[in-house]
């Protein structure tokens, strides 16, 4: 398995805006690619935004980064979103509970 992370700084007031495009714009994309595993985000709070993908193959999840990255560049820079970091690798250490989430509502 293999993970790519990137962190966001993201205009405080654009954050909910943010969130609904990834959602609604880029995620369904994600889960089109042949070995997606799973997608999150975290919010951190003051603007800024943490994405974790993780694929069963190295090649999806380079191939990720490029479209993460044009999507950014096209859909998410008017908001303020700034990527300040971008990593990946292997997964070496794995452990997973039985209970599964799909969407958390607030």
């Amino acid at each position: 398995m293999y993970a790519s992370v990137r962190r966001y700084r993201v205009e405080p007031e654009a954050v909910d805006e943010v969130l609904r495009l990834v959602d609604t714009e880029i995620v369904e994309e994600l889960g089109r690619m042949p070995s997606f595993i799973s997608f999150h985000t975290i919010d951190s709070g003051n603007g800024i935004l943490t994405s974790i993908s993780v694929f069963g193959e190295e090649s999806d999840a380079l191939e990720w980064n490029v479209i993460a990255a044009d999507f950014v560049r096209e859909r998410l820079a008017g908001l303020g979103v700034e990527r300040t970091e971008a990593y990946g690798g292997a997964i070496v250490v794995h452990r997973a509970g039985s209970a599964s989430v799909a969407t958390i509502d607030d």
